[in-house]
């Protein structure tokens, strides 16, 4: 397993501000910004079916124990999640949301860029209430609960730009008759857009985007489905199962 670059650049970033071990489980601290400095109390890993992970973090201070409230001190936690921009509109409050969130999404994405969206949600617990500390509040918090009704913060844009032996290996490939297969968790709009820069397909070929239809009473046998919706990868036009038969499969 090769780690992927971005991962490679995002950990040195943050290691340039993260305290000395000693002092761990501080997660960051950046005084040239005054920035506040947090706890990590947990944490929902990436999880591929829904393509975001999020961390619940408590705002760090000397005076504060985490084991023993009594009332005092911030009882506020934040939750903070990244994932598929796709994903993360449906979780985020609409009124968080830029009018023009799919726009500047289809923007970079079909410019060959990487999105990855951010958001978080603050989560406010009753300090006179039974839980004895915040380590077991953390621990009734479900994910459910932590991923939903956010507050968009914004895109990472990321590019990866092409090895310089990628276009002449594709093309060696393609002499020898070997099919080129491209597969990936991007989003479909960078994937293409990558797939035209390293001549994968060639710029003025049209690209058919097929949609799952997520219906339990899907039958591929019966003909009144044999429409689906989906969109061309330049002009957005609609398509039919004639036009591209593997839309037809149900997840």
């Amino acid at each position: 397993m090769v780690e992927d670059s971005n991962d490679i650049e995002l950990s040195k970033f943050f290691k340039s501000f993260k305290l000395p071990n000693n002092i761990s489980p501080v997660l960051f601290r950046n005084e040239q910004y005054n920035n506040k400095k947090f706890i990590q109390l947990k944490e929902f890993e990436f999880v591929s079916q829904l393509r975001r992970m999020s961390v619940v973090v408590k705002e760090f201070d000397n005076d504060i124990s985490l084991n023993n409230n009594n009332g005092k001190g911030n009882n506020e936690f934040k939750v903070y999640v990244k994932g598929a921009p796709e994903v993360l509109e449906k979780v985020c409050l609409s009124e968080t949301l830029p009018v023009n969130y799919n726009e500047l999404l289809h923007h970079y994405t079909h410019n060959g860029y990487r999105v990855i969206a951010c958001a978080s949600k603050t989560i406010v617990h009753n300090g006179n209430s039974n839980h004895k500390n915040d380590l077991s509040i953390i621990n009734e918090l479900s994910r459910e609960d932590c991923e939903s009704d956010l507050s968009f913060l914004g895109f990472i844009i990321f590019e990866n730009k092409l090895k310089n032996s990628t276009k002449s290996s594709l093309n060696e490939l393609s002499d020898a008759q070997i099919r080129n297969i491209m597969c990936t968790g991007d989003n479909v709009l960078t994937a293409i857009s990558v797939a035209k820069e390293c001549e994968m397909i060639q710029p003025d070929c049209k690209v058919y985007i097929p949609e799952f239809i997520d219906d339990s009473t899907f039958d591929a046998n019966e003909q009144e489905r044999d429409t689906a919706q989906g969109t061309d990868g330049d002009n957005g036009a609609e398509y039919s199962v004639a036009d591209i038969s593997s839309i037809r499969y149900k997840p």
